[in-house]
């Protein structure tokens, strides 16, 4: 049953009473298992509060603070969350089907196993986020700061990932086929092993990005950056597809591929301009 408005006010008024006296008055927001469907919280102040397993679908947490609330496996498909304030959240298996979290703020939230297929993140941030595990089939993540978020094993497939900040990000294990990378950063990532057919990285930075083992079928590598990276044991790339990165300066390859990229002695020379 859902929960009655007078019901919920009056927990949302004591929980900021118990926030503001720093928990001399009030009392914390006890919502764990809460039916919540559908709810219009919009700018509310939840931070620290108890949401684990709560259902939330289709709830309206616009601009919302919920930072460093408690949230594991609560059901988030489909909840407008523009804007609001995670960080720091515990989301670990949370359920955020198609939500909407355009410029939200996730900076160090564990989103450890969470749902996240067909979400929208754009613009939003999540330095620092713990993604290992995580289902992100389909979202839209352009323009997000990823830095050094962690992704390992994570499901990645088809996702729009279009300039993003993904710099020191760890995403070995991770499936990225058919993901739409085009002028994403990923310098200094770590893509070990991970399956990356047919995926766009056209004007990709990949300077010193570690994709030992990588698997490269059909990937668009044009104008990529691949400066210092390190591409040994790379599997089913192509001379073709190598031959149209921007740079292989210092880069690590086996030996028969660099033999066979001797025809492009371009690719190993120093960018102009560059340090």
């Amino acid at each position: 049953m859902a929960m009655e408005k007078e019901t919920l006010q009056n927990i949302l008024q004591e929980h900021l009473r118990w926030l503001e006296s720093e928990g001399g008055e009030g009392a914390q927001a006890q919502l764990q298992r809460a039916d919540l469907q559908g709810a219009d919280l919009r700018q509310v102040n939840l931070q620290e509060a108890e949401l684990w397993e709560a259902n939330l679908q289709g709830a309206n947490l616009e601009e919302a603070n919920l930072q460093s609330a408690q949230l594991q496996g609560a059901n988030l498909q489909g909840a407008l969350l523009r804007e609001v304030n995670l960080l720091a959240a515990k989301l670990q298996g949370v359920n955020l089907q198609e939500a909407q979290l355009q410029k939200a703020n996730l900076l160090g939230a564990e989103l450890q196993r969470a749902d996240l297929r067909g979400a929208d993140l754009q613009n939003a941030q999540l330095q620092g986020a713990e993604l290992w595990g995580a289902d992100l089939q389909n979202a839209n993540l352009q323009n997000a700061d990823f830095w050094v978020a962690e992704f390992q094993e994570a499901n990645l497939q088809g996702a729009n990932l279009q300039k993003a900040n993904l710099r020191g990000a760890e995403l070995w294990g991770a499936n990225l086929q058919g993901v739409q990378l085009q002028g994403a950063n990923l310098q200094e990532a770590n893509l070990l092993g991970t399956e990356l057919w047919e995926a766009n990285l056209r004007d990709t930075n990949l300077r010193m990005a570690q994709l030992q083992g990588a698997e490269l079928w059909g990937v668009n590598l044009r104008g990529a950056n691949c400066r210092a990276a390190n591409l040994e044991g790379v599997k089913r790339v192509s001379i073709e597809q190598i031959s149209k990165v921007e740079s292989l300066f210092e880069a690590q390859l086996d030996a028969e591929l660099k033999e066979q990229l001797k025809e492009y002695p371009h690719l190993f020379e120093k960018p102009e301009g560059e340090e």
